[in-house]
């Protein structure tokens, strides 16, 4: 109950235009904070994270508070639905860098919008919150939230994992 009221008190502070406090840091150590974040709200012992967050120093101009609580959330849930692992990356562009938060869970449903996180989506545990709010986020940083199939291997014949990717532009 207090991850969903956090998750509740940030989406009202986000519909009340927030003033981001943008500095140009380091992407991969941003990350790396995260992912230790949502292992600790997810410790599920049965699921691997993995990460594969590279060397050297990549940045964005960024408000630090805004982009762990983001990417933390989406590594939460892929953490809460991975049947057995999870892999967090990046991979970078020309101008842009992509954290690319990967797992073997049963992935998105068809017509999934992450725009729209509380359409009716039978079957499908939870309210979207966390990936809406992770999207705003990301706009606020003149980034976007891209969501698609996992390129792990399947847990189970047939299905596929989700990918959730976090682009921001380099500074």
């Amino acid at each position: 109950l207090l991850r969903l009221a956090d998750r509740l008190s940030m989406v009202a502070e986000l519909q009340k235009d927030v003033v981001y406090t943008k500095e140009k840091l380091d992407v991969r150590s941003i990350i790396a904070t995260a992912t230790d974040q949502a292992s600790a709200l997810q410790s599920r012992r049965t699921v691997t994270l993995a990460r594969e967050l590279g060397t050297g120093q990549v940045f964005s101009l960024v408000d630090v508070r805004w982009l762990v609580a983001a990417a933390s959330e989406v590594v939460a849930n892929a953490l809460r639905f991975a049947r057995s692992q999870v892999l967090v990356r990046i991979a970078l562009g020309p101008t842009t860098v992509d954290v690319i938060v990967e797992d073997d869970g049963p992935g998105f449903p068809e017509g999934f919008n992450v725009e729209h996180p509380y359409d009716e989506r039978p079957g499908v545990q939870g309210l979207g919150l966390s990936l809406a709010v992770a999207a705003d986020v990301l706009v606020a940083h003149n980034g976007e939230l891209l969501i698609g199939k996992s390129t792990l291997p399947a847990f189970r014949h047939g299905s596929v994992g989700a990918s959730v990717t976090l682009r921001l532009p380099r500074a």
